[in-house]
């Protein structure tokens, strides 16, 4: 059923109703940018609450990346995605540079930074990936969330935030904490999924056409309908950035595998796997300007 029309968090333009799920939440569009955004959004200690809960990193993350553990593969694809990330970090900062990760999980990508010398530290709501990541990996990380950050505490090179972005009640958090910060030249890389990937239109489709009577794909695309609460494209996280002074100076697809989905039948996980071999991600890297 559709509701209220919503206004864009990006360009202010308006919003029309998509889709709904069953619980309660429905997919907006902005007209003009793109923007997908799921409405209403949950209350903020709602949010803390549920991403500070062990199982969500024992088992709800490992359903989809369950080869970010200690010991990981090196031939592991999200570890080659993240050497990829790092390289271009290194075309652009190489080290020594101070590097903070907003959102680092268990700290695999640190860890893999910290290789490559840079000077690294993460902060994460999680208390179990904290731990994690301090104990397997010797990293400097905080539980702390991005409301939390104090921008007068320190100055960095660079800023990661691997699929973050798309959880934030605020986007323009990041974008507004980022600024302050990074050193004067300062590079900021965003990673979160695509709204103009072909997995989304196939699945916004897919409900579409039936009236929202079959969502699961779009279900799984916004985190159970819970968790990706907005959905960008290149095009207007560019826009939202300019807004705090950052300009592109890099994008690129890419893909986090999805084989390894759980609670899918035979015909959802070969529908998927054809799908997400078109990348459905996308990386943005931003230089802070004067």
């Amino acid at each position: 059923m559709e509701g209220p029309m919503a206004e864009c968090l990006v360009c202010k333009n308006k919003m029309d109703w998509l889709v709904s799920f069953p619980n309660g939440r429905s997919v907006y569009k902005c007209r003009r940018c793109g923007l997908r955004s799921l409405l209403p959004l949950a209350e903020e200690e709602e949010r803390k609450s549920f991403y500070d809960r062990d199982e969500y990193y024992k088992e709800e993350i490992a359903d989809l990346h369950n080869d970010l553990v200690y010991s990981y593969r090196v031939d592991a694809p999200i570890i080659k995605l993240y050497r990829k990330h790092i390289k271009n970090l290194i075309f652009l900062k190489a080290a020594p540079a101070r590097l903070l990760e907003i959102g680092c999980a268990r700290g695999v990508f640190l860890d893999l930074a910290k290789k490559n010398e840079y000077e690294v530290s993460g902060i994460e709501m999680n208390s179990y990936a904290v731990n994690y990541a301090k104990e397997k990996f010797g990293l400097n990380v905080e539980k702390k969330s991005i409301e939390e950050l104090d921008t007068k505490a320190c100055l960095f090179d660079i800023i990661v935030a691997l699929d973050v972005i798309e959880h934030l009640l605020n986007p323009k958090l990041l974008l507004e904490k980022s600024r302050g910060l990074l050193k004067p030249g300062g590079i900021l890389l965003i990673g979160t999924p695509n709204s103009r990937s072909l997995i989304n239109w196939v699945a916004e489709s897919a409900a579409l056409l039936t009236n929202s009577s079959y969502y699961y794909p779009l279900y799984r695309f916004y985190g159970k309908a819970v968790e990706h609460l907005n959905i960008f494209n290149p095009y207007n996280l560019d826009i939202l950035a300019k807004e705090f002074y950052f300009q592109k100076i890099k994008s690129y697809l890419y893909n986090i595998p999805l084989n390894n989905m759980c609670n899918v039948n035979i015909l959802q996980r070969l529908m998927i796997g054809i799908l997400s071999t078109n990348p459905y991600e996308f990386v943005s890297i931003f230089k802070k300007t004067d």
